[in-house]
């Protein structure tokens, strides 16, 4: 099913570890963007009318109203596939079926957390290159090499964007370029080499996703990074992806990706932000290019310049929604919208995961409130629309 919004989240049930330990992220990768969560066992799925329920042998309290879970196994084929669910208690939850396959289902029957749709067409040792399956994107490579190369070690992986690629060490026009960075970029894992879980979130569809990483101990302060296709102003954009992550390695005060880009005074139209990459200009001519972020306010969330929460003159949440810009043969432009994220402009007013819903001239949308930090002080939080879609 193209184009759905998960939440993945390490408490999930069944969910993969990240460690300081060569191939940790490469594993979390591929399990959620490709495979989805370990496989586990239903108890019975029974049907009326067109609505399935799903009786579970173990209970999972992670599962949520509007997650996708893909079923397997059942001889009843319509029984298949991947749903959006509705969960009635840890133990129960219905989607909608096709037809009037019989009842209950028969089989072995499993279910699992269904992934965002992505393949990996190149894997070596540690090393994977992902891409998406959606046609309506790009389809350009996203390489990580988690193999310990780098002068953190087991702490942290490179990463590079390429427009197409023969194998897992050959690729054509990277982001960025060897030159623009020669290790690539870094997505950090953990602050030692120990197999230590560390918590981590993804949010994302079949074009795009984000990764915070909590290299430390509190859940709520994370390295937030992201890969993927954005929006474009420019109609047929062939080259509308991006890639953020820190510029430098083997260090706990990272610079660059997404947290550290809006603390960066990122309201300066022109001005890059660091570790940001975009695949080609506006133009479609040429080569990777540093670009930057701007929130349209001054401050950013979890410092200075913010409003009053609630807003007192009617108890609103006040959002704004980011953007990528960039400096092409001298004019200033917008190149398109950061998928499924707005800004906030109250500070630091909620928790991780803290949920909004209601927001004027966001009807029917949630967002999911998830913090992170900058280095190992300044913290800041990002609302995510939950579940989509992102387009």
């Amino acid at each position: 099913m193209a184009n759905f919004v998960q939440l993945y989240k390490s408490t999930d049930f069944n969910a993969p570890s990240l460690m300081g330990q060569v191939g940790s992220l490469t594993a979390l990768l591929t399990t959620v963007l490709v495979t989805g969560y370990v496989t586990a066992g239903v108890g019975n799925i029974t049907r009326a009318s067109n609505i399935a329920t799903v009786s579970l042998g173990t209970a999972n309290s992670t599962l949520v109203t509007g997650n996708y879970v893909t079923i397997a196994g059942c001889a009843q084929t319509d029984y298949n596939g991947t749903f959006q669910i509705t969960v009635i208690n840890s133990t129960t939850f219905t989607y909608v079926v096709a037809n009037s396959p019989a009842t209950p289902a028969t089989g072995t029957i499993t279910y699992k957390k269904a992934p965002l749709g992505w393949s990996v067409p190149f894997t070596g040792t540690n090393i994977a290159a992902y891409r998406s399956n959606d046609v309506a994107s790009n389809r350009f490579y996203l390489l990580v090499n988690d193999a310990g190369g780098m002068p953190g070690g087991a702490l942290e992986a490179s990463v590079r964007g390429y427009e197409s690629m023969t194998d897992v060490y050959t690729g054509i026009q990277p982001f960025p370029t060897v030159a623009q960075s020669a290790n690539g970029i870094c997505w950090r894992k953990s602050r030692d080499v120990s197999v230590t879980t560390r918590a981590w979130t993804i949010i994302g569809d079949d074009k795009t996703f984000y990764l915070l990483t909590n290299d430390f101990a509190s859940v709520g302060t994370s390295n937030l990074f992201g890969f993927g296709s954005f929006p474009s102003q420019k109609p047929a954009d062939s080259f509308n992806t991006f890639l953020i992550g820190y510029t430098n390695f083997n260090t706990n005060q990272g610079s660059g990706a997404l947290s550290h880009g809006f603390s960066a005074q990122p309201v300066v139209i022109g001005s890059a932000t660091t570790g940001l990459y975009i695949a080609r200009p506006y133009t479609q001519l040429g080569s990777s290019f540093n670009a930057g972020i701007c929130n349209w306010v001054q401050g950013w969330f979890g410092n200075s310049a913010t409003l009053t929460f609630p807003h007192p003159v009617d108890g609103g949440t006040y959002l704004v929604q980011p953007i990528f810009h960039e400096v092409t043969n001298g004019f200033v432009c917008i190149r398109g919208r950061i998928p499924g994220v707005y800004h906030h402009l109250h500070g630091f007013p909620y928790n991780h995961y803290d949920q909004i819903t209601g927001v004027t001239n966001l009807p029917g949308v949630t967002l999911t409130i998830l913090s992170f930090s900058v280095g190992t002080s300044s913290s800041g939080q990002l609302a995510f629309d939950t579940f989509g879609p992102w387009n």
